[in-house]
């Protein structure tokens, strides 16, 4: 069983520095710029000529000739990220990029250090008589209005940097090594392919995990149905990306804490592959929604996610019921 690790956004990383990414005799930075309905998009490729491999490659895209360029996708190895960013900040100046107004976590928090942490970036709210203001956000599938005003004004800021020696060396780098064998990789279908095949974390023992889960119905008239049938994705109502899936916990105890002492609870049987959110995490950037999202995990092989607690019990989502082999009503 493979597990997939990609990166939508790039926090808890220890960014390389760049002065060490430019040392690399065989590292290199290469900017393709397009059109896109008549506006600019730049794709951004980190590039390690040694490996013929991919560090991580980011594309933005302008809304309007005198606006800034807003990231579209980004992706990368560990601890590469914050550098693509940068990069991305270096690519874009003067003009500035800013967050898109569908606000992943992992998205937000990259603006939110940028705010917080980097004095060297410069930073212009606009207001909302720009052309380029908007006035509400979304976070979750459903593209539901939000209209927070922290938030609002974090994708109304637009982020400067200006390029670096280190930025203009590995452009310079990127430019002298990059030849037409190399152009495949700046092909959207080939970089999803590319870190798909990449990104193998580790080899499951004997392919298969089984433990015990437990659900809580909220329904009970629901339980003789789920008894007789098993688990219907169909039914499920998803509010987030990555909840179109069999809800369940490690425990018993957590379930009744959560829902109450008299919600009905099922013991299930479970025998698949097991992965960590971190494995799959960058799914999220490439999921259309949450039922593309979980077609997409069990496409990689992946039958249950884990999202790992320190207060012992974990959530696990099981997006392949058929590798829930029991169900019992506890008493």
């Amino acid at each position: 069983m493979k597990h997939i690790k990609l990166f939508e956004g790039f926090t808890n990383e220890r960014a390389i520095p760049a002065e060490e990414l430019a040392s690399e005799k065989n590292v290199g930075l290469v900017i393709k710029t397009r059109k896109k309905f008549d506006l600019p998009q730049k794709v951004l490729v980190l590039f390690d000529f040694d490996r013929d491999a991919m560090l991580g490659y980011l594309d933005m895209e302008k809304l309007s000739h005198d606006g800034p360029y807003k990231v579209e996708h980004s992706a990368a190895e560990k601890n590469y990220g914050p550098d693509l960013y940068d990069f991305a900040l270096m690519a874009a100046h003067p003009d500035g990029v800013r967050p898109s107004w569908e606000i992943r976590p992992a998205a937000q928090r990259v603006w939110e250090y940028y705010i917080h942490n980097r004095s060297d970036v410069r930073k212009t709210v606009l207001n909302k008589d720009d052309d380029d203001y908007i006035d509400h956000y979304s976070q979750d599938i459903e593209h539901e209005e939000e209209h927070d005003p922290e938030k609002l004004k974090m994708v109304n800021t637009v982020f400067y940097l200006a390029p670096s020696k280190e930025y203009k060396d590995l452009l310079e780098k990127g430019k002298r090594m990059w030849t037409k064998d190399h152009e495949k990789h700046m092909d959207p279908k080939t970089r999803q392919a590319y870190f798909k095949s990449k990104y193998i974390v580790h080899e499951a023992e004997g392919g298969r995990t089984k433990m015990k889960l437990y659900h809580g119905v909220k329904d009970p008239k629901n339980v003789d149905e789920i008894l007789k049938r098993g688990f219907d994705l169909s039914r499920i109502h998803p509010i987030w990306t990555n909840d179109y899936a069999v809800s369940t916990m490690t425990s018993q105890k957590a379930v009744r804490a959560f829902f109450g002492k008299n919600v009905p609870v099922l013991e299930l049987e479970f025998d698949g592959n097991l992965a960590s959110y971190d494995d799959v995490s960058g799914l999220f950037g490439l999921a259309r929604d949450a039922r593309d999202y979980t077609r997409r995990v069990v496409g990689e092989g992946i039958d249950a996610v884990q999202l790992d607690s320190d207060n012992g019990a974990h959530q696990v989502f099981v997006y392949n019921p058929k590798a829930i082999k029991k169900i019992t009503l506890l008493k």
